[in-house]
């Protein structure tokens, strides 16, 4: 099959790339095989949801095809799209970013190998020089535990927690048993869920799990905004606002404002960015007046204010971006009780709060197939439960789309 590729423009400077397909191969051969069948690749998504859409792969989930999926783990996947670039001004070149590389992946572009990544949890940003209209991009992801070695040390630790999980499955099988003996996978950085847990089968998730951006440099850009409440008084609030940016001039600047949660403007402000030429992080105290806070819904109001920085060169907007806040302080109360123990509970704003909430962990095991509309879903349907809080589990995924999982508006 032949490759079939497009860009969507999401904004002036900013294209998602789609029309990937995909093929497997030997581990870590140089090149695909000359006669590979492609088959169309799903993206966001992975190899399993591109095997099982071609109809080659029946779901894991169903009876019990987890055993007939296990050999995807042992070959290594290519996915190939070749990009028609659209025209830029004069001063600007391409970069391509990847938000969901899982997990042990190389890029090339055309032909050329252009980096190598092994993270689950970081996306991936390179450079695509332009040598004519069209541009390849071949990644080749290797079975995510290939040539690790064995470390020395936690077989006490897996053979405790194999008994603690010895419950027996359906199909025979203790829950222990579904934990992987290799422990050449505590070395890798990908969700520890992926080797099976007690509520989880073993389908390590491979490919594009996340969408692949072409985006048009070194305009000016905003990597990260980041706010929290330091103080909160009666009539006024501190907060601290975190703004990292990348290809700062001296006379670059950022304008923010603050809009109150009736879209009122409670604060406007210009910030001199030049003090971060190049790149960095530029954090500024900021005063909100008569503050609106931020309560969980059984203690008042679940207020957010628009948080909107705009990054200006040459009174021109080069990016800009907007978050919802909470103005809110949080601290975990540990002081010695009159009983001769220690509380330990939360105070929000200063007063007590019960925790009520549940752990988080992974809503499939495909990762890729995990929208923001359903993590959305399965928050409210927390919130409607009456929780107050949510604990994200340490064995799966704590980034989603380059943002923290549990925000203020969902919190």
């Amino acid at each position: 099959m032949s490759n079939s590729s497009s860009t969507e423009q999401t904004d002036d400077f900013r294209w998602d790339i789609t029309g990937f397909t995909l093929t497997d191969s030997d581990v870590e051969a140089a090149a695909p095989p000359r006669e590979a069948e492609w088959i169309p690749a799903v993206v966001p998504g992975g190899v399993h949801e591109s095997l099982i859409a071609a109809g080659s792969l029946a779901h894991p989930y169903r009876d019990f095809h987890e055993r007939d999926s296990r050999w995807i783990e042992e070959r290594s996947w290519w996915y190939r799209s070749v990009v028609d670039l659209p025209d830029l001004p004069e001063g600007r070149a391409f970069s391509l970013t990847f938000t969901g590389l899982d997990t042990v992946a190389t890029v090339w572009i055309d032909g050329a190998v252009v980096a190598e990544h092994a993270s689950q949890f970081r996306p991936l940003s390179v450079d695509l020089p332009r040598t004519g209209r069209t541009a390849e991009i071949l990644l080749r992801f290797d079975p995510p535990l290939h040539g690790l070695p064995q470390p020395q040390g936690p077989e006490e630790t897996v053979r405790r927690f194999k008994e603690m999980t010895g419950g027996d499955r359906e199909d025979g099988q203790s829950i222990g048993d579904t934990v992987s003996d290799d422990l050449s996978l505590t070395l890798r950085r990908k969700a520890f869920f992926s080797w099976g847990w007690d509520f989880a089968p073993r389908i390590p998730s491979i490919g594009l799990t996340g969408n692949v951006t072409l985006e048009a440099k070194p305009t000016p850009k905003i990597t990260h905004v980041a706010w929290e409440s330091v103080s909160i008084d009666r009539d006024i609030a501190t907060c601290r606002l975190t703004v990292e940016a990348e290809h700062l001039e001296p006379e670059d600047r950022l304008e923010f404002r603050l809009l109150a949660p009736d879209g009122a403007l409670a604060v406007n402000a210009s910030l001199p960015a030049g003090r971060a030429v190049g790149g960095g992080a530029i954090t500024v105290d900021v005063e909100v007046p008569h503050p609106q806070l931020w309560w969980t819904r059984d203690l008042g109001t679940p207020a957010l204010y628009r948080a909107e920085v705009d990054l200006l060169r040459r009174e021109n907007t080069e990016d800009r971006r907007e978050l919802a806040v909470g103005i809110r302080t949080i601290r975990l109360r540990e002081d010695p009780d009159a009983e001769g123990g220690r509380h330990c509970e939360f105070l929000l704003n200063g007063q007590p709060i019960f925790a009520r909430g549940a752990n988080w962990v992974p809503a499939d095991m495909l990762t890729g197939s995990v929208t923001s509309e359903r993590r959305a879903h399965l928050l409210d349907l927390a919130r409607e439960a009456g929780m107050t809080m949510i604990r994200v589990w340490g064995g799966g995924l704590y980034v989603y789309e380059g943002r923290r999982l549990v925000t203020p508006a969902r919190s």
